[in-house]
């Protein structure tokens, strides 16, 4: 399943092994997912992943509730 992030880039979750929400020093707020390191992506945190959305924590926290329900109505299940 595939989804649109902020930027417009595709992300397939079926490649996802996590999802997250970070606070940089700016508290700035980023919904992120993390990828394997398999898929050659690198990211600016470190690891492989991918920015979903940028904005306050709370607009955060409701695209990944967005997100878990597509996926619950996919058949996948996302334990947050």
């Amino acid at each position: 399943m595939w989804i649109e992030t902020q930027d417009g880039n595709l992300v397939n979750l079926n490649m996802v092994c996590g999802l997250g929400i970070y606070r940089d020093y700016k508290d700035t707020f980023k919904l992120i997912a993390i990828l394997p390191v398999a898929c050659g992506y690198e990211g600016e945190f470190g690891s492989d992943e991918i920015i979903i959305h940028k904005g306050t924590e709370e607009e955060c926290k409701t695209v990944l509730e967005e997100i878990k329900k597509l996926l619950d109505k996919e058949g996948f299940m996302l334990k947050l």
